[in-house]
C-alpha cells in the first residue's frame, strides 16, 4: 500500500490543499457539516434520514470536541475503484507499538499516527477509524475497549472501525443508539466531574480507565472477565445494550459475526 502526505479535503478528491498554518498540529478549522451522500461507496455509512437534525442531536450531547478539529498533516492509503467495504477495512493501517487514528473518504484513508495507548480521531467525519498495537499479548488488540465505546457514543461519527492484530470491529449506529447517547450524556453532565475527581484522588495512575469502564456500566455494559467467552457476550452486550449494529473481520479472512 502506498501512503503519500496530503491536506484534509473534506471532498475526497485528489487534490492537495496547503496548509496555512505551516504546521501538522496546531490550529483549528472551521466547523464542519455532513453534507455529501455516502451511499454509492459500500465502506461509507449511508446518511440519516434527517442528517440536520442527527447533527444537531450531537452537538447537543458533545458541543466540544465534536466540532473542533486540529490541522494534521495526514498521511494517506488511496482506495482502489469497486472495493468492497472488507476490503478497505483490511487496508487500514496498524503498528506493533502505536495506535493509528483517522477517517476514511470515498477515495482514500487519511491518518496519523498516535501514542502506545491514544489515537487522534476526528469524531465529526461520518466514518473514522483507530488500530490498537499488535506487539501486546494475548487478546487486548483484538477487543475494542471501554474507552472505544464511550467515544463513539460522544462523537458524531456514526460508523467506527477498531484494528486489532488479526480482527477488525465495524460498529454502526442505529435508531436506538441516540437514546443510549442522551443517557450517557444526562449521566455525565450530573456526575462526570464528581466520579473523575474521586478517581484521580483514589487511582491517579489509571484513573481515565476505570472511568471509563463505570461510563459503560451505567449503560448496562461490563467487560467479559473470562477472555476465552469475549468473543460470543462481547458483540452480543454492543447490540443489545448500545444499539450497535456490530461486524466483525477477519482482518485476512471472511467475516466471522454480524
Amino acid at each position: 500500500m502506498q501512503c503519500v502526505s496530503r491536506y484534509e479535503n473534506d471532498d475526497g478528491n485528489d487534490t492537495e490543499r496547503t496548509n496555512p498554518l505551516h504546521s501538522s498540529t496546531c490550529g483549528m478549522t472551521n466547523k464542519r457539516r455532513s453534507t455529501s451522500a455516502h451511499s454509492s461507496s459500500a465502506h461509507l455509512p449511508i446518511l440519516w434520514p434527517d442528517q440536520a437534525e442527527y447533527d444537531s442531536f450531537c452537538k447537543l450531547v458533545n458541543p466540544w470536541t465534536d466540532y473542533t478539529e486540529v490541522v494534521f498533516k495526514w498521511q494517506e492509503i488511496r482506495i482502489p475503484s469497486a472495493s468492497s467495504a472488507e476490503d478497505v477495512y483490511r487496508r487500514l493501517p496498524s503498528d506493533m507499538d502505536i495506535e493509528f487514528g483517522g477517517y476514511l473518504t470515498q477515495t482514500r484513508i487519511r491518518y496519523v499516527a498516535g501514542g502506545r495507548r491514544q489515537a487522534w480521531v476526528p469524531q465529526s467525519k461520518a466514518c473514522t477509524f483507530h488500530s490498537h498495537p499488535t506487539r501486546i499479548q494475548r487478546i487486548e488488540p483484538d477487543v475494542p475497549s471501554a474507552g472505544d465505546i464511550r467515544h463513539f457514543l460522544s462523537g458524531r461519527h456514526w460508523r467506527t472501525i477498531t484494528v486489532g492484530r488479526s480482527l477488525l470491529w465495524v460498529w454502526d449506529k442505529t435508531a436506538r443508539t441516540r437514546n443510549v447517547m442522551r443517557k450517557l450524556w444526562e449521566w455525565e453532565s450530573k456526575n462526570m466531574v464528581r466520579e473523575v475527581r474521586r478517581l484521580m484522588q483514589s487511582f491517579p495512575d489509571d484513573w481515565l480507565t476505570r472511568y471509563y469502564h463505570l461510563a459503560i456500566e451505567k449503560l448496562g455494559v461490563r467487560l467479559p472477565q473470562n477472555n476465552q467467552r469475549w468473543a460470543r457476550i462481547w458483540p452480543e452486550q454492543l447490540q443489545t445494550k448500545l444499539g450497535f449494529k456490530v461486524t466483525v473481520l477477519e482482518r485476512d479472512g471472511e467475516v466471522t459475526r454480524r
